[in-house]
Formats: structure tokens, sequence, C-alpha cells
């Protein structure tokens, strides 16, 4: 789902005088908690075998694909709605739900409408729940390269 294809919905729903930009800054609330709470806990995707042989040749820094060096996690950076709105989301869409209830909570708090709130954040919740257990189901955890050694840690 794009982030325009995201804010057309919520406006559809929930109707408010919260602009564009505002309804692209909760959605960055969301995205960089992906971000940092799952998605950069998980190893990064390998990369595809080649089909075709590799050459290796001499003096040439090679890896094998078992060896890489381990990749850094994707850096976040902050939708504008005038130059992202046809960005791809993070979060697939079976979970959009992460995205439109969080932003309703956000209207809902911002409005002053305390029941509405309590609900959206317990669905929210919920949501989050759902794809951070998908997440984690579907995903390796990130390998950490520790300084340390076995010889440092017996005693």
């Amino acid at each position: 789902m794009t982030l325009s294809e995201l804010i057309a919905n919520i406006t559809s729903f929930r109707p408010s005088e919260y602009s564009k930009d505002q309804l692209t800054q909760w959605v960055n609330e969301v995205e960089f908690m992906a971000m940092d709470q799952v998605i950069s806990r998980a190893e990064p995707p390998k990369p595809p075998i080649p089909s075709e042989p590799v050459t290796v040749l001499p003096g040439e820094d090679n890896y094998k694909l078992d060896e890489q060096p381990p990749a850094e996690p994707p850096e976040f950076n902050p939708y504008v709605y005038d130059e992202d709105a046809e960005h791809e989301l993070l979060i697939p869409d079976q979970f959009n739900g992460c995205y439109t209830t969080y932003v309703f909570a956000k209207i809902d708090f911002y409005n002053g409408e305390v029941n509405r709130y309590n609900m959206e954040a317990a669905a929210f919740e919920s949501e989050w729940q759902q794809y951070a257990g998908w997440y984690r189901r579907t995903h390796l955890p990130r390998r950490h390269n520790h300084a340390a050694t076995a010889d440092h840690c017996t005693g």
C-alpha cells in the first residue's frame, strides 16, 4: 500500500480537519516503530544466489555467500507527503490496520474523545502484536558480532 492510498482510506473512514502532512507525520511514527522495534532486529534478506557462474579474479576481495559481512540495518527516512505520496509503506497490506488504528487513535486523542481513543489504542496494540509476531516468525533474528571471545567469558 502506498502512502497516498493509506491517507485516502483514513480520510474516507474518518474525515477530520487534520492535513495530509499531519496524517503523514503519524504514519511516520508507526514506520519508525516498525523499523526500530521489529525490522532492525531481524537479519536482512540474503542476496540471491547468482544463476551464472561467478568468476573470481586473483587479488580481489571476494566473499563466499555465507561469509558476507553483516548488512547494516536500514535507516528510517521520514516521509513528506508531497514527495513520498507514491512510496510503498514498510508494513505489508495484511497488517495495514496498524496504520489506521494508530492514526484514528491520534485523531481521537487530539479531539478529546477519550472513549474512542481508548478503543483505538487497544485496537492498535492488537494489530501491532499481530504484525510484530508475524515478522518475528518469518525472519531470523539479527546476529551480533561481539568483541568478547569464549576465552574472556570463562573464569
